[in-house]
Order: structure tokens, then sequence, then C-alpha cells
């Protein structure tokens, strides 16, 4: 599913904010959005309604432009509107599907682990995980706050799902 891919994707391009710059970070979401246009060229302003629509984020083409001209070496600049670089597309397209991936890492886990629950089960737990931190991320991303806040409430969230377990 696309989204799922995206959310993950993005858990770990803005996960450690700290490292990154803000244009980086935006490349990175601005990369995702160009490769899922499957060749097709968007305008900044597409651009930007593509990220609102899908990560609930807003920039304005000034920053976008910026990002881009500052950190986007694999994205290009064609009659008013940008791509993904071909070699860069390629490279993007070998590499493995996000259920596929997620799948078998979470087979290989249940297996040297020993752990007796349903493949499915902690594939959607996985999920639920991500999709916090992806949020928390985003928002605290968005607002320039401290990425340690980020972290204590990721904490929260797993102190709550291990609690959850607990309980019959």
């Amino acid at each position: 599913m696309k989204d799922e891919r995206s959310l993950f994707r993005m858990n770990f391009i803005i996960q450690d904010n700290t490292a990154m710059t803000l244009e980086t970070n935006l490349v990175k979401i601005i990369e995702e959005i160009l490769y899922d246009e499957k060749g097709g060229r968007l305008t900044i302003a597409e651009i930007a309604e593509s990220i609102k629509k899908r990560f609930d984020l807003s920039f304005s083409d000034e920053e976008i432009k910026t990002a881009i001209r500052k950190k986007g070496r694999h994205i290009q600049n064609i009659e008013h509107g940008y791509i993904l670089k071909p070699d860069y597309r390629k490279t993007l397209s070998n590499q493995e599907d996000f259920n596929s991936k997620i799948s078998r890492l979470t087979q290989q886990a249940i297996k040297e682990l020993n752990l007796n629950v349903p493949k499915n089960y902690l594939i959607d737990l996985l999920k639920e995980y991500l999709y916090f931190c992806f949020i928390k991320n985003a928002k605290h991303f968005a607002n320039g706050d401290n990425p340690e806040q980020v972290n204590f409430e990721i904490q929260q969230f797993i102190r709550t799902i291990n609690d959850s377990e607990k309980q019959p």
C-alpha cells in the first residue's frame, strides 16, 4: 500500500531531525512525491499541494524552491516543472517494496526471537508504531520543536503498548 510505504519512509527521513536541515528533510518529502508520479512532472504548486494532502504539512512555494536549489541533487527542473532524475528513479525502483520488506523482517524476527505471535499481528503493531512516530515527528518537525520531546512521546507510546499486552 502506497500510504504505508510513505509513512514508513517518512518516519526514517525525519526521525533524526537534529542531524538534517529543513531543506534536506523537505527534499526527501519532495522525492517521495515525485517518485510516485511515475516520471510525470510536477510544478512547485502541485508539489506543495501533494505534500499538504499526503502528509498534512504546509510549505510555501519559496521554501520548496529553496530546498530543491540547495539540496535537490536528484531532482531535475524541466519546462517549469520537476521530475526525479532517471538514474535515481531507477535506483529507488530497484529497492524492495515496503510490504515485502516488513513481511520478511517480521518473519525473521519471529523466528530468531522465538516470538509466539501471529505475523500479521506483529506487522499491524509495527505499522501502528511507525504511524505514531511519523505523526509525532511530522508535528514537531513542522513546529521546530525539541527532538527530545518526540523521543519522550515515542517512549510513552511504547510503554502504553507494553502495558496493553500485559492485560488479558
